[in-house]
């Protein structure tokens, strides 16, 4: 019987993952997270400040009320 991946991984007593990478691999996968969270909150940034800019007329057209850009930029609309 072949076995997934997921249970392989769940077997393996805890820090195999990082014996197997190699404290290098650990380290840039750490900082390549960080690096994605930082460009996603400057994207959220940038898209709050250019939807602010609009005025109240321009966000009706377009389904939001100046309170909503937040949630909507993070979270999406329904």
């Amino acid at each position: 019987m072949m076995t997934t991946q997921p249970e392989v991984a769940a077997t393996r007593p805890f820090g195999a993952s990082i014996a197997r990478k190699g404290l290098a691999g650990v380290v840039t996968g750490v900082v390549a997270r960080i690096v994605a969270a930082i460009a996603e909150e400057l994207r959220i940034r940038r898209d709050m400040r250019e939807l602010g800019a609009m005025d109240d007329g321009m966000l009706k057209d377009i389904g939001l009320a100046r309170a909503d850009i937040g949630s909507a930029v993070r979270y999406g609309r329904d």
